[in-house]
């Protein structure tokens, strides 16, 4: 029962649309702030922004270097300063003035130019490091490998540390089959820096 009628009353219906209006407007009011809120949360923070602008910025710790003539490419560190090409194409040196370590690149003739017959690897890879050792007595070879298309020595020349890889590659200027060098060179209180650093090189030269 309704004794009064004031449901169906004109004041109680506008009353009614009036609480109704208000309602709606906070729950929008909440809505926002909650999307804001979450936007803020999800926002990236200063610190990796600025990371990531470093890293950008931040210069490049190696270059390559490719030679057209013996068709070769290696990475060198840019601690190292690139010297100018040699006047036959074969290659460059790469040095570090602070502490005299180099980086030597160049290719070579793989045939004998007598028989014009060419030089089998295994032949170069004995060769090399028979030339090591006559040399200077103080030479010392610790490391040696022989693979299918290239070969490593290592060791000391006098007081310093070398590693040396040749790969088998081709002389652009007369088609023969080519040998191309990679020799690092450093002294030996440089060991824990250029060991880093001669497996970058290394791997990259091909």
């Amino acid at each position: 029962m309704n004794p009064f009628g004031i449901k169906n009353s004109p004041i109680f219906i506008i009353l009614m649309l009036i609480f109704g209006l208000c309602a709606c407007s906070k729950q929008n009011e909440e809505s926002k702030t909650t999307a804001h809120d979450t936007l803020s949360v999800r926002s990236v923070p200063k610190d990796s922004l600025v990371a990531v602008k470093d890293s950008v910025s931040k210069p490049k710790d190696y270059e390559s270097y490719c030679n057209s003539r013996y068709k070769y490419c290696i990475d060198y560190p840019t601690i190292m300063v690139a010297q100018p090409e040699a006047g036959n194409g074969d290659g460059r040196v790469f040095l570090n003035p602070k502490d005299s370590a180099t980086l030597t690149v160049y290719g070579t003739i793989g045939v004998d130019l007598e028989t014009e017959v060419p030089i089998p690897l295994k032949e170069r890879y004995l060769k090399d490091m028979q030339n090591i050792k006559e040399e200077s007595a103080n030479n010392k070879i610790t490391y040696h490998k022989l693979g299918q298309h290239f070969f490593v020595v290592s060791g000391y020349k006098k007081d310093r540390i070398f590693y040396q890889k040749t790969i088998v590659t081709q002389d652009d200027n007369s088609q023969n089959p080519s040998f191309a060098y990679a020799i690092l060179e450093y002294p030996e209180s440089g060991k824990e820096v250029y060991n880093k650093i001669s497996e970058k090189v290394f791997s990259s030269f091909e």
